[in-house]
């Protein structure tokens, strides 16, 4: 710091940076191929090691946005149902 008058003071500090919301992930399976009108199809698996982050992030809360597309996007509805997703494995935090 100067103080304009020609005095200067130096200072020594520690500047200590914290990770902040690390990013949860999963691995993907393969993207699938469906034939148009081929019927209800079910990818078991499809997304899997779900996590939150690393361990100081692992109580927070994982879920997936599923949407179909709107019909202003696309000419009338793109699936005949909704996408749904379920889990069928449940695992603790500390897995």
């Amino acid at each position: 710091m100067q103080d304009g008058d020609g005095g200067v003071a130096t200072s020594s500090f520690l500047l200590k940076i914290r990770p902040v919301n690390d990013k949860p992930g999963f691995i993907k399976g393969a993207d699938p191929s469906v034939p148009e009108d081929a019927g209800r199809q079910e990818f078991p698996g499809w997304a899997a090691d779900i996590s939150p982050g690393p361990a100081n992030e692992s109580n927070h809360t994982v879920w997936f946005d599923v949407s179909n597309l709107s019909a202003s996007r696309v000419s009338g509805a793109m699936f005949s149902e909704w996408t749904q997703l379920s889990l069928s494995t449940a695992r603790s935090p500390s897995a």
